[in-house]
């Protein structure tokens, strides 16, 4: 095991570290920089794929310890890049740093032997992702800006990510032939929206774009959540029809916040949701960046009573008493809905694995796939459910967990 050092302090930390792993050993300390994302892209640099990154870092705020240091310059020294106050984060500060530069977020955090604990030390880990995704590395792309001469640090940020990972990728300005087969990323309404007043060339060139690639990935800002340019939202609509009316055509958008993220977590925001499009991962297409998160429109709000947000995941009651000796508890892996659920819940069918059993129970064991139908006078589906071992049927072990559950959803009520 190879560890290095960076930012050795006073070696309060590292003299009992040795002690442990060697004298050749150490942990980071980086908040003392002025530019903490690219510090953290150049630490990213010396380790290989999958290497650890382990840090002990302030997160909580100190009013003692501002007050102390808060007279030295160099507790300013963050400013620059948006740290108010101090050059510390907060773990979900590191999350988002260590996700902009190549790493996998805060993939562990412990502070003080418990999460609520007063202590504002934390010790997090983080992971370099994988550099080359091996079933992508034969696809060249094109990078596709508004004009000649872009002032873009987006796209030369994602152009060198890409090649960091194995990917060729070029960059032309919308309106320049484009190379037949190579997947696009369209840059040209990063900055503003275009399509809302959009010109006779501009349109042929988006008409070529999606005519000749076999996907496109198109990028927006601040035109889907908490929306600020709903000009921006044409592509959406555009993108929609595309998909329909070709369906070879693997057609996304992504949006980024309006806010503005820094360009090394936008690019590579990009290049993860790109190279799942190329690959043809997952049934999503549309996207959106919020604050180091990549969002997709698959939940939708609604005010009806008894929402699915209200009737799934409770928690019975009896799971800490004693199971009744002809009665068996069982794990529900699926349970059917019907138009009650919409109103007052009733009655459902749910399947599940029993894992417990009443001393009389006979013809069950732990394991057992089983089907039966349960009242729910409580109002929600609970996560394990106890029933008289009477009301259960063995489910054949060919059947999946959905398909028992339909009878009521199919049965007129």
């Amino acid at each position: 095991m190879a560890i290095l050092e960076v930012g050795g302090g006073t070696g309060a930390t590292t003299s009992n570290l040795i002690q442990q792993i060697g004298p050749a050993q150490g942990i980071a300390v980086l908040h003392a920089t002025s530019a903490m994302a690219r510090t953290l892209v150049h630490i990213e640099k010396l380790l290989r794929p999958g290497g650890k990154l382990l840090l002990l870092e302030l997160t909580v705020d100190c009013a003692a310890v501002s007050f102390v240091m808060g007279s030295l310059p160099g507790w300013w020294i963050g400013q620059a890049d948006g740290r108010k106050g101090g050059p510390l984060l907060t773990v979900n500060g590191w999350h988002r740093a260590l996700q902009g530069s190549g790493f996998t977020g805060v993939d562990l955090e412990m502070r003080g032997g418990s999460p609520v604990s007063p202590n504002p030390v934390s010790f997090m880990v983080s992971t370099k992702q994988p550099k080359v995704r091996s079933n992508v590395t034969k696809t060249e792309f094109t990078i596709i800006t508004k004009r000649q001469n872009c002032d873009g640090h987006l796209a030369t940020n994602l152009q060198q990510r890409l090649s960091e990972r194995g990917v060729d990728a070029s960059i032309h300005p919308l309106g320049n032939p484009i190379p037949h087969g190579n997947f696009c990323i369209a840059l040209v309404e990063e900055g503003e929206p275009i399509l809302s007043q959009v010109s006779d060339d501009d349109f042929r060139s988006v008409q070529s774009i999606m005519s000749h690639s076999p996907g496109v990935l198109w990028v927006t800002r601040g035109a889907t959540v908490e929306c600020s340019s709903p000009h921006g939202s044409l592509m959406l609509g555009l993108a929609r029809s595309v998909r329909n009316e070709h369906a070879g055509l693997r057609l996304g958008v992504l949006d980024l916040d309006a806010a503005g993220q820094p360009p090394l977590q936008e690019s590579n925001a990009i290049m993860d949701v790109v190279l799942t499009l190329e690959a043809g991962r997952g049934t999503d297409y549309e996207f959106a960046l919020r604050h180091g998160r990549i969002l997709v429109p698959r939940i939708h709000v609604s005010s009806l009573t008894g929402s699915m947000e209200a009737v799934c995941g409770g928690r019975s009651n009896d799971e800490d008493q004693p199971l009744d000796p002809n009665w068996v508890e069982v794990d529900v892996q699926a349970a059917g809905l019907t138009r009650t659920d919409m109103g007052v819940v009733s009655v459902s069918e749910m399947s599940g694995v029993v894992i417990k059993l009443g001393d009389n129970v006979r013809g069950f064991a732990r394991g057992s796939r089983v089907v039966a139908a349960c009242a729910r006078d409580k109002g929600n589906i609970e996560r394990r459910v106890r029933l008289p071992a009477a009301t259960l049927l063995k489910m054949p072990a060919s059947m999946n967990f959905v398909r028992p559950t339909l009878f009521f959803s199919f049965y007129p009520h």
